[in-house]
């Protein structure tokens, strides 16, 4: 079993995957000098948390009110799903996000997702993209889905909040980023 180590700095997030980190800038105020750890988030500064699967987590974002949201996959079900949790800026799992703070989403039931990046759209809406073996098993396809701000699956997206994209069907094609445009689309 993995598990992630979310540590909460001022002014910087640091966020631990492996031998991956991230660093977002910070618009909640935090309570602890430039560089060291914030005791206003889980009271020490780093949150360790396990899903009980093996967890990756590649995007991290931090919205207007402090809040955090960070996407990955998890493989608690036998396959990697997508996994997307909101943290409130105190590091306690928000559970106005998906009734408990975790949102797990399954592009097919034996499918593996590998989540590459996440944007926030200015409506709160959260884009996820990444290659998924959801159509053929064998070579990947891209794949979008989009959540409402709660966490919920935003029907008015793709196929019921996901889609999934194969411009070459014969080779492996990869979603790595996603932009909002000045329109909100992304």
């Amino acid at each position: 079993m993995f598990s992630y180590s979310l540590k909460i700095m001022k002014h910087h997030i640091p966020f631990r995957l492996s031998a991956l980190a991230a660093f977002v800038a910070s618009a909640s105020p935090l309570s602890a000098a430039p560089g060291s750890l914030d005791p206003g988030f889980n009271g020490t500064g780093v949150i360790i948390r396990d899903f009980t699967g093996s967890e990756d987590l590649r995007a991290v974002a931090v919205l207007p009110d402090g809040k955090i949201i960070a996407a990955g996959t998890t493989d608690a079900s036998g396959h990697d799903d997508i996994l997307v949790v909101r943290y409130n800026p105190n590091g306690t799992l928000d559970t106005s996000f998906s009734t408990d703070g975790i949102e797990i989403i399954n592009l097919l039931n034996t499918s593996n997702e590998t989540v590459k990046a996440m944007a926030i759209q200015p409506d709160g809406k959260i884009v996820v993209v990444g290659h998924t073996d959801a159509n053929t098993g064998v070579n990947l396809d891209m794949f979008a889905v989009r959540l409402n701000a709660n966490g919920g699956l935003d029907t008015t997206f793709g196929f019921s909040g996901k889609y999934t994209i194969n411009p070459t069907p014969s080779a492996d094609d990869e979603a790595s980023g996603v932009a909002i445009l000045p329109d909100g689309k992304s």
